[in-house]
């Protein structure tokens, strides 16, 4: 994330502020769904983006679409953000927030990329293991890339496991490419 302090500083003073008035579920939910609005309209997203249009018309476009959707301490720190012209950072703040929220009750979320569907009893395996290794309630997001061939990409917090036929494959193709072998005719 481009600005990834400054979503997580404004998205712990609103969990602070959150947890100080009892609202932490609420806002949550609330932050779910300004997140998910924004991502999946794109239009949305670009106004908020957009340095041409005023901060009272941002207001009012916000006010609009979530007044009747959300607690009013959300709706006022959305009008407070859009004052201090980070309204182009709701969507990252909204991130952070459900970052908070998710370490707050003990989850991580890990997203495992296959070449093909997985079946239920192994990604249960995998969410029981890095259950152990990590002490966290895991939550597994599974994305099929069929240009993986075969294997999976465990990514969970900053880290990646690469276990994938494509990176094996990119690995002998560099080893080939680094052969010392010269024919002597």
């Amino acid at each position: 994330m481009k600005n990834s302090r400054l979503y997580s500083r404004y998205a712990k003073a609103l969990f602070d502020l959150a947890s100080e008035q009892n609202l932490i579920e609420k806002i949550f939910a609330d932050m779910q769904l300004v997140h998910h609005t924004i991502e999946t309209n794109r239009s949305l997203a670009l106004m908020l983006q957009s340095p041409i249009i005023k901060i009272d018309k941002k207001k009012n476009i916000l006010k609009e679409i979530f007044s009747n959707s959300i607690s009013e301490l959300t709706q006022k720190y959305l009008d407070i953000i859009s004052s201090k012209r980070r309204d182009s950072s709701i969507m990252g703040i909204a991130s952070g927030y459900l970052d908070l929220y998710n370490e707050f009750k003990g989850i991580k979320k890990v997203v495992l990329r296959t070449a093909f569907a997985m079946r239920e009893a192994d990604k249960e395996r995998i969410k029981q293991l890095l259950k152990t290794q990590t002490g966290f309630t895991i939550e597994l997001k599974e994305i099929i890339e069929p240009g993986l061939i075969g294997g999976f990409i465990l990514t969970l917090d900053d880290k990646q496991y690469d276990a994938s036929l494509l990176k094996q494959i990119k690995q002998l193709h560099k080893q080939f490419d680094n052969n010392l072998y010269i024919k002597g005719f």
